[in-house]
Order: structure tokens, then sequence, then C-alpha cells
């Protein structure tokens, strides 16, 4: 083989060329054609099979990569599918206690849910708590209601939730004052029936209150 050859090789029409001879002189055995272009090629033109090589590379990478995106896709439609709009409403009562205080309350509560992950909902309670001072215990009663943005946990019978809101609290010798409120709960469905029963924890910042509550509520 010679200088001229060498050059001549370097010549992405020429490696053409000697695919087509090859051919032409061996027939149409695919498997010794593969062989023989890839022994022929490769020992006058190294570069050839160099870049056959690292573009397989890149069209197995990119059948990779469209199979994750692929399966991504599939787990984000499956996640959509389990958060399908419900549109329905609960409702229903508790009651309970402040941590750490000596007192009581109650409290009427709605919800809409949006979908099986979000509600948005608001809750009217009546809170009696006795205050100690150096001079005397006295009671102090207050209204206050919350506005709640809830996400709960897909889950069929027991749905834990957590949320954040706030509230105006209306007190009977304070005036009116304002909230932020964290709460974590869960509900746990009776069967078929609409009925659930609910348990809450809810915390209001400014006041310094922990409530633990619980209730039966109604979805429709």
């Amino acid at each position: 083989m010679t200088a001229m050859h060498a050059e001549l090789l370097k010549l992405p029409f020429y490696s053409i060329i000697l695919r087509y001879m090859i051919r032409r002189l061996h027939g149409s055995n695919k498997k010794n054609i593969d062989y023989l272009e890839a022994k022929t090629i490769y020992s006058y033109h190294p570069g050839i099979i160099q870049e056959a090589s690292a573009t397989e590379m890149v069209v197995n990478l990119l059948k990779e990569n469209s199979m994750r995106t692929f399966i991504t896709m599939l787990i984000l439609l499956s996640l959509a599918a389990t958060a399908v709009a419900e549109d329905s409403i609960g409702a229903g009562i508790r009651a309970g206690a402040s941590a750490g205080r000596s007192g009581y309350f109650t409290e009427a509560f709605g919800d809409l849910y949006l979908n099986r992950l979000v509600s948005i909902g608001a809750t009217l309670a009546f809170v009696s708590l006795d205050h100690d001072s150096a001079k005397s215990l006295r009671r102090d009663d207050s209204v206050p209601v919350t506005a709640l943005f809830k996400v709960h946990a897909p889950i069929p019978i027991l749905q834990p939730y957590a949320g954040l809101g706030a509230a105006m609290v209306f007190h009977d010798k304070r005036g009116v004052k304002g909230t932020p409120v964290a709460l974590a709960g869960a509900d746990l469905r009776l069967g078929p029936s609409p009925l659930y029963l609910n348990i809450e924890y809810r915390r209001q910042f400014d006041d310094k209150l922990d409530f633990l509550a619980g209730g039966v509520g109604v979805k429709f």
C-alpha cells in the first residue's frame, strides 16, 4: 500500500468506494461483508472505526435517555391519575383541650377537596382557657376563625395531612388578634360510609397555644 493510498483513505468518499468494492468482490453474505469491511478499513484507516464506535455509543446513550424520559412520564401520569379532582366537601365537629393550659375548645370545620392531594378549608371554634396570674385566676374566652390550606397523603383508609393557615381570634376581653397556624392530623374512613373520624394537632403561634382534638366528619 502506497503513501498515496493511505492519504486517500483519509477522505470520506474514498472510504465509501472501498466499502462498495468489498461488497462487489465478496457477494451478499452480510456476516462476511461486515467482518471484511471492519478488518480492511481498520487496517488502512483506524479513524473510521473509532468514529463508528463513538456514533454507536451516542445512539445507545440517546436510547437510554429516551427510555428514562418515558418511564419518568409514566410515573408522573400515574401520580396525576391518583390526584384526579374530587370536588367533594367534608364537614364535621371536633373537641379537645389545650396542652399545658386548663380549658377546652369545640370547633366546627369544613373542607373543599380540590383533588385527592389538596384541600382548602375553614374552622369556627369556641375556646375557653384559664390564665394564672400573681393576683387571680381568670378565664379567657375567644372565638378563632381560621382559614386553612392542607396537603393530604392519598392513602385509601387512613389519610394523614398537614397544613398552614391564618386565624382571626376574637377575645371577649382583649379585642381581635391575628395569628399564623400550623396543623397536622389524620382522617380515618369508616368503611364504605361517608363518615370518618378525625384527630388533629394545631399550633397558634402568636398565642403560643397547642391544641389536640378529635371529632367526626362526613364527606359528600
